[in-house]
């Protein structure tokens, strides 16, 4: 859709029929005797004769291709929504071998926690629009995959990408949540969360778990835990023998809820508990219920201008008069 900036200057455009008017009763200066009238009449219906309005209306189409000009038409190419309130979420990652294990039930069949966890949060990520996300990932040591960031679409790549093994094994909660932290220190944003997945117990104690806790309750961090998988003993199929049969096994729980529990109330968040697939989406609704942001944005827009094109068409058109009128209508002296 074309608009312009400087709409106003079009009001000059209602000058351009009242200048035309003028110049086609104006006389011209100067003039030749003839020796007989029988010359003017024979001329009278010649191009030269007409040649007035021919240049009239010149002068009247640049003139109004200029004023279009003055008025800034463009049109809009993007526009680009910025959040002015919004709420830091970091995503925290558990990767350690065991979010392999396909003990969550989804549709009538079991799949890996790790392959539920990521079309998860791939699904919260799509739906958190005025939110910067981010992606911190953990087995033995933790990293910063993806910082907070308004670009969506490539934390979302950056999920895709995440895989068990990536990093040696092991489950280190407090490296992890210290990380995240760093990370959300000195964030302006009005709410700073982390949001804590992970299927097993802290078995790194290079960082106290408890302890950055305390530390993201310093810096007014809200922690979400999530403890993912079946829970007991569970016997899951992994596969077929060589006759056929469904060869089945064993899964032993190894979550340590209470400790989950204790992080989460430490920061005045909250732990949940997900068994299957469907749990853990409720459990990101809820989540997304309870740290909503007030979606109140300012507008960027990028334009096409046209005015240049529009100046080029003008100036075509007064180079156009003004041979016209030194060729073939050039007046005699």
């Amino acid at each position: 859709m074309v608009e312009f900036e400087n709409a106003k200057f079009l009001y000059f455009l209602l000058l351009v029929p009242l200048l035309g008017f003028y110049w086609s009763r104006k006389r011209a200066g100067g003039g030749i005797v003839f020796s007989s009238v029988e010359n003017i009449k024979k001329s009278a219906g010649s191009v030269k004769a007409k040649g007035k309005f021919v240049l009239n209306v010149l002068r009247m189409l640049s003139l109004g291709i200029f004023i279009v000009a003055l008025a800034r038409p463009r049109a809009v190419i993007e526009e680009t929504k910025i959040p002015i309130e919004t709420i830091d979420v970091l995503i925290v990652l558990d990767i350690s071998t065991s979010m392999t294990l396909p003990d969550l039930e989804e549709n009538n069949s079991y799949v890996s926690r790790m392959d539920v966890a990521k079309k998860v949060l791939s699904e919260f990520i799509e739906n958190r629009v005025a939110d910067r996300l981010g992606l911190v990932i953990f087995s033995r040591y933790a990293f910063s995959v993806c910082p907070s960031t308004l670009d969506h679409t490539y934390l979302l790549e950056r999920v895709k990408t995440v895989q068990p093994g990536m990093i040696e094994d092991g489950t280190a909660i407090g490296s992890a949540i210290s990380t995240a932290v760093n990370k959300l220190k000195n964030s302006e944003a009005k709410s700073r969360v982390i949001i804590l997945i992970t299927d097993g117990a802290n078995n790194i104690f290079t960082i106290d778990p408890l302890d950055a806790a305390n530390i993201a309750e310093k810096y007014g961090i809200k922690i979400y835990a999530v403890g993912v998988g079946s829970k007991g003993d569970k016997a899951i199929p992994i596969g077929r023998d060589l006759f056929g049969d469904i060869v089945y096994s064993k899964i032993t729980a190894e979550l340590d809820e209470e400790l989950l529990r204790k992080i989460a109330e430490k920061t005045g968040g909250m732990y949940f508990r997900a068994i299957d697939a469907d749990s853990l989406k409720n459990i990101f609704a809820k989540i997304d219920n309870l740290e909503k942001s007030e979606v109140k944005q300012k507008f960027y827009m990028q334009y096409r201008e046209f005015y240049p094109h529009f100046i080029a068409a003008g100036l075509a058109v007064l180079f156009l008069y003004l041979i016209l009128v030194n060729t073939v209508f050039r007046k005699l002296p």
